[in-house]
Parts: C-alpha cells; structure tokens; sequence
C-alpha cells in the first residue's frame, strides 16, 4: 500500500504477535502483547469467557522481519551500536 516507507525497529523489542482462534467460531484474533502480558493469560479467554487456541506465537520482529517487503517497505533494525538496513 507504500503508507510505510522505512519501518525501524528496535532489535530488542520483546512484543509478541500472537494468533488465536476461537475453536467454537473459528475467528481468528491476532494480539501483540508484552511477555509480561503473556504470563497473565488473560489473552487467551475471548469476551464470553471461551478458551482460545494458540494457532501461532513469534516475536514482532520475527513477523516484521518476514513481511516487511509484502509491504513495501525497507526495515532498519536500531541498535545500541548503529543502524542495520535490511535490503
């Protein structure tokens, strides 16, 4: 859609992009929440108070990593040292 030009990210990000499904409607929800969130669980209960399926949990900037050029977009990666472009 080119809304993003250049995504940066920085490398320590520790969110989590989570894909759910609800096993009686088969919806899908996706959640990005912090490990610390994760610990809760509270993710894992829909509105109704059903058990959600995980159908798949990587890190952010695993998912960011792995689409960004679907996007269109170039993705830099800032570090305590310097900036990383990933072509």
């Amino acid at each position: 859609m080119g809304a993003v030009e250049t995504l940066i990210v920085w490398e320590d990000l520790e969110t989590l992009r989570i894909t759910l499904r609800n096993p009686r409607t088969s919806e899908e929800i996706i959640v990005n929440i912090s490990p610390a969130e994760e610990s809760k669980g509270t993710h894992l209960k829909d509105q109704a108070g059903a058990d959600l399926e995980v159908v798949e949990k990587v890190t952010l900037i695993e998912w960011f990593a792995e689409v960004y050029k679907k996007f269109g977009a170039n993705l830099e990666f800032v570090t305590g040292k310097m900036p990383v472009e990933v072509n």
